[in-house]
């Protein structure tokens, strides 16, 4: 083989291996587009826009635990709450819709088969409960709202004083539709059609008033029940003034409360006050007490103790028409 003929092999050679590495070579696809989360910061820390929309959700919660001792024994509740507050701006102002969900897990009644027939059955299960699902309209100064949450009655003037016990607040879970003003000089008012969950179509009316500053509020809430049955039902008005003693971490509670007749509660006079006393932003105590119609004299002390944030634990004891009790709660939010 000559020189010429080698070189002419080798370029071939060449030329071959060179078209089979070609056909063999891997095509790397362009990556697609990606849309990252983005941060809304319009309606405060922690919401987010829905991936392709202007829709703002934020997603929260909290899980508890507690256990309650009292003359019947220990009971315990395990919680999980998830919480979905989702809002956008419309023609007729911020959207929202709010959802909360309680997954209870504790001792209670429910129904079950006993003997071979359905039969109420006591005992530890699991409890779910649409304590909050309601479409809001927001509009500068005002709202409206449609759909079950705690009514005015239960929450406008905050619930109970400074802990656990609800001192005979009377919680209201039920469907309402309300209007809320709101002023930008602290004045609020609220006025709602509350379902009372009998058989006909007659709500309670629910009237309210709030003028709340840095120093406190004081305020008063009104309630009528013109057909008498019902969930809450009954005539009742309720006020309450809390004042804060300027940075001193001291806050003093009162509140009154009279009831013609009610679903779960006893007609008559009820007054509780209590103080709040924050020694540290990780330790604070609470006592307060007073007189609750239909039970009797009532008392509880407690602390808050937050060991780190969105964490606190919550020990109280408690004497309710004689009887002591006492309870804790683990409870972490997020």
């Amino acid at each position: 083989m000559n020189i010429k003929s080698l070189l002419i092999g080798s370029a071939a050679l060449a030329t071959a291996s060179t078209g089979a590495m070609a056909a063999d070579a891997i095509v790397v696809a362009d990556p697609e587009p990606m849309e990252y989360v983005r941060i809304c910061d319009v309606y405060g820390a922690g919401f987010f826009y829905i991936p392709g929309t202007e829709t703002c959700l934020k997603i929260g919660g909290y899980m508890r635990y507690q256990i309650n001792i009292n003359a019947a024994g220990f009971t315990k509740l395990a919680r999980f709450t998830p919480t979905f507050d989702v809002r956008s701006d419309t023609s007729i102002g911020t959207l929202r819709g709010y959802a909360e969900i309680e997954i209870n897990w504790q001792n209670g009644t429910r129904p079950g088969i006993v003997a071979g027939a359905v039969a109420p059955v006591t005992g530890y299960g699991t409890d779910i409960n649409p304590a909050h699902v309601y479409i809001q309209i927001i509009r500068g100064s005002h709202s409206w709202r449609f759909g079950r949450t705690h009514s005015p009655w239960s929450s406008y003037l905050g619930y109970a004083l400074f802990g656990t016990a609800d001192l005979g607040v009377q919680f209201n879970n039920t469907q309402e539709i309300s209007y809320t003003f709101t002023g930008s000089n602290g004045f609020s008012f609220v006025a709602a059609l509350v379902d009372d969950q009998d058989a006909n179509f007659v709500p309670n009316v629910e009237l309210g008033f709030k003028f709340e500053r840095g120093w406190g509020h004081i305020g008063l809430v009104a309630k009528g029940d013109f057909d008498g049955t019902g969930v809450g039902s009954g005539h009742g008005v309720k006020g309450s003034l809390l004042v804060r003693f300027g940075n001193s971490g001291v806050s003093w509670k009162t509140q009154a409360t009279f009831l013609t007749a009610a679903a779960g509660a006893t007609a008559g006079l009820s007054a509780v006050t209590g103080f709040n006393f924050q020694f540290t932003p990780k330790f604070g105590m609470y006592i307060q007490g007073g007189v609750i119609a239909g039970t009797g004299v009532v008392a509880t002390l407690g602390a808050n103790i937050t060991p780190v944030t969105n964490f606190y634990i919550r020990p109280e004891v408690t004497l309710a028409g004689g009887a002591f009790g006492a309870s804790i709660r683990l409870n972490r939010s997020f």
